[in-house]
Formats: structure tokens, sequence, C-alpha cells
């Protein structure tokens, strides 16, 4: 099984060989990819969990007088102390049984939660790696947007930044984009969620379709909010794209109805 798999891997007890391959078969092979992002998902959970059992328990363990804790370790004695240890029910198969079963269920019922969870998440991430793309060249050779021509320092500055961008460097693009006096808050929002600061992309966005209506704008927006995992704010701000009729309303109109069908 997988699961046998995983935890070898996890734990360190595969080979050299059969741990290079079980790395290359994950990045080619996208279902046992997301099985395995599922299977560390999981068992960190149940780890939590265990973790809070463990202090829930030791809390209540130092709670425990001398007297209780002899009639736990102790629970039968001879002679005349047997009323103040009385003997103890022996526990049967039944109460066992029924007690595996208790757990059972509520692990079942823990991994289906966990499992719900963790394929919601993953769609939404799935829907937000598909449609995002980096801004087209002519989308970065429009100098100005709206705003007054860049000066000759500026220029030099976004000509850096465009470079940068080009070459996937997001984080060196962001810092020239930083320094222009005509920012361009839809790039630097892109560069952004490249750089997984999703909260500081989105206000960034919230601000410019705020004051531009821009569709682009509007389009990482709600890009931004299913990262965020905010699927009403994303179907609202997708529809206000739909209904500009430009060349982006089509794509809007086609990740929205994907995004309600979830």
């Amino acid at each position: 099984m997988n699961e046998e798999i995983f935890d070898s891997y996890l734990k360190g007890t595969m080979s050299r060989d059969e741990r290079t391959k079980f790395e290359e078969k994950l990045k080619t092979d996208q279902t046992l990819h997301k099985e395995f992002k599922r299977y560390i998902y999981l068992v960190d959970s149940l780890k939590k969990a265990a973790r809070k059992d463990n202090n829930e328990f030791g809390h209540a363990f130092k709670k425990i007088t001398k007297e209780q804790l002899q009639s736990i370790t102790q629970p039968h004695r001879d002679g005349t102390n047997d009323e103040k240890y009385p003997k103890r029910k022996p526990i049967s198969i039944k109460s066992i049984s029924t007690y595996t079963l208790s757990i059972a269920a509520t692990f079942i019922l823990c991994f289906w939660g966990f499992s719900s969870h963790y394929n919601k998440l993953q769609n939404d991430n799935d829907l937000y790696s598909s449609n995002f793309n980096a801004l087209s060249g002519d989308y970065l050779d429009t100098e100005s947007r709206g705003g007054e021509m860049p000066n000759e320092k500026d220029s030099v500055t976004l000509e850096q930044a465009k470079q940068f961008y080009v070459d996937n460097d997001y984080e060196k693009a962001l810092h020239k984009l930083d320094g222009l006096k005509n920012k361009r808050p839809v790039m630097q929002a892109t560069c952004l969620l490249k750089l997984n600061r999703t909260d500081e992309a989105i206000k960034l966005l919230v601000e410019e379709y705020k004051n531009s209506q821009d569709g682009e704008a509007g389009w990482y927006l709600a890009l931004a909010y299913i990262k965020k995992h905010d699927k009403a704010s994303a179907i609202r701000m997708l529809k206000d794209v739909e209904n500009m009729g430009i060349g982006i309303s089509d794509k809007a109109k086609k990740l929205r109805i994907e995004l309600e069908e979830k």
C-alpha cells in the first residue's frame, strides 16, 4: 500500500535507490503527489491531536490524589481494607470491542473531516495554479496606465524590474518596483502572489481596482481570493470582470462557473 511507502520515506528507512526512485515518481505522477500531500497533512494533524491529548492527560494526572492513585494501581487488597479498596469488575471482551470500535469510528470521522477539508483546499490550489499566469509582455510594456510618464531614472529602474520579472526573479523585481515614483500595483501584486505574500497582494489589488476598475487588477484579485480560499469574494470579483465585456471577461466567466461547481 502507498501508506507504507509514504511512511517508509518519511521515517528515512528507504534505501538511497528507493528514495531516489520515489522522489522521481512524485515529480511525474500527479495522483501519487496529491495522495502523498494528503497523507502528510493527515499525519501532521493526528500528531497535533495526540500532543493535545497528552497535554490534557498530564494536567489531569497532576490533580490525582495519593488515595486515587492507589485505587488505580492497586484496585484490590486482602483483609480489612477490602471496603476501602473494593474489588473491581474484570474488563470484558465485549467492553474492549466496544471501546475499540469507538476509537475506530472516531478515527474514520476525523479522517473524513481532514480529507474533505484537504480536498477543498487542494481544489482551490489547483484552480489558482491552472489560471495564474504572469503578466504578458504587452502589459509590461505599457509604461503608464493613466499616470504620468516616468522620468529617465524611473525608466531605467522599470526596465530592470521588467527584466527581473521575465526572469522569474520576483523578489528583485519587487524591490525595483518599490523604488518607482509611479507605482505598478498589478505588477507588484503578481510579484507578491508569486512570493506567497497573498494578504499584501490583496490589499494592493483592492485599492487598485477601486481606483481604476482595471480588468487585470480584478482578475488577479479574484485569483488572490481563491488562493486565500475566500470563495464568495472570488466569485463576486469574477462577476464584475465578466460584466465588463473585455477580452478577459470570457476567462473570468469560465473560472466563475468552475468555482461555483466546486
